[in-house]
């Protein structure tokens, strides 16, 4: 499950990571306690960066491929 952070930039305080769902009750509960239910000016939801393939190592993108491989040859010759 990826992770967001909420950032409210007035009042400089930044939420740990969590869910979704959790980070929506995080930033309505900051809205309405910390500023009377408005949207703060430069408020912020910071999402965790998504490991992509081709943002990988070249060693890494080998032994992916290689599992990947591996794990075809498996399937077809019956050994899973």
């Amino acid at each position: 499950m990826a992770q967001s952070q909420y950032r409210c930039t007035q009042c400089r305080e930044t939420s740990p990571p969590v869910g979704r769902q959790e980070l929506d009750r995080i930033r309505a509960r900051h809205r309405r306690v910390a500023h009377g239910g408005l949207i703060p000016d430069g408020e912020q939801v910071i999402e965790e960066p998504r490991v992509r393939l081709v943002d990988m190592p070249r060693p890494q993108k080998i032994a992916c491929v290689l599992l990947l491989a591996f794990i075809v040859f498996a399937w077809a010759t019956g050994m899973l």
